[in-house]
C-alpha cells in the first residue's frame, strides 16, 4: 500500500507540472492574465490510527484520528518549508519495497509541533527505474553532503551541497537551508550531543 501511494503521489507531481505548463500557454493566449501557482504539497507517514464514526449517538461523523494523522499533516505543510512536493517519514522508508523502488533524498531530522521525538523527512523524487542519471547524480551527492551535515563536517557539507545544486542546474529550496544551517554552526558550534535534530515551533 506504501509503494502504491508514493507511486500515485509522484503522478500528481507530473500532472501539476502538465498543469504549469499548460497555465503559461494558457496565459499568452488569454491576453497576459496571470493564474495563481498550483504547488502540490503532499505529506505520507504509516502508523497506527483510529478510523470509523465518532461523536455522540445523535451527532456522529466519519474521521481519522491519531498521531500519525497529525505528523502527515505536519509533513504535508513542511513542503512549503523546503520548496518540495512529496515528503515522507523514515517509518515509510522503512516499508517493504520502498527503499529498493525509489529514488529520495534525506531532507533533514525534526521534531514537530505535538511530537517530542524527531523524525527524519525525505524527499521522494522518483522511481528509481525511470530516475535520470543526472537527478540519480544530485541526490546522491545530496544525501552525501546530509552525511557530512550530521557528522559535524559543515564546511565539506557546504561544499558538496553547493556540488548537488550545481548538478541539479537549477535553485533548490531545501540546499539553500541547509547550507544556511551549516554556515550557523560553523560561526557558533552546536553542544555537545547535538543529533542535527531541529524543533519546529509551528
Amino acid at each position: 500500500h506504501t509503494a502504491r501511494a508514493l507511486a500515485q503521489g509522484l503522478k500528481v507531481i507530473q500532472c501539476f507540472r502538465t498543469l504549469k505548463s499548460a497555465k503559461v500557454k494558457a496565459r499568452d493566449v488569454l491576453s497576459g492574465k496571470n493564474f495563481p501557482a498550483i504547488v502540490p504539497n503532499i505529506g505520507l507517514h504509516t502508523g497506527m490510527v483510529f478510523v470509523g464514526n465518532m461523536g455522540a449517538s445523535d451527532r456522529l461523523k466519519y474521521g481519522v484520528l491519531g498521531d500519525s494523522v497529525n505528523l502527515s499533516a505536519r509533513l504535508s505543510r513542511l513542503n512549503s518549508r523546503y520548496g518540495t512536493s512529496l515528503l515522507v517519514s523514515d517509518d515509510v522508508l522503512q516499508e517493504p519495497t520502498v527503499e529498493e523502488t525509489f529514488l529520495y533524498r534525506l531532507i533533514d531530522k525534526v521534531a514537530v509541533k505535538g511530537r517530542t521525538h524527531a523524525t527524519k523527512i525525505s524527499e521522494v523524487m522518483a522511481v528509481k527505474k525511470e530516475a535520470s542519471e543526472q537527478l540519480t547524480s544530485f541526490v546522491n551527492q545530496h544525501n552525501r553532503g546530509m552525511d557530512l551535515y550530521f557528522d559535524r563536517q559543515f564546511e565539506d557539507a557546504i561544499k558538496t551541497f553547493e556540488n548537488a545544486m550545481e548538478i541539479y542546474g537549477q535553485r533548490d529550496r531545501a540546499l539553500e537551508l541547509l547550507c544556511e544551517k551549516c554556515r550557523k554552526f560553523i560561526e557558533h558550534p552546536p553542544p555537545a550531543g547535538w543529533d542535527g535534530t531541529d524543533v519546529l515551533k509551528a
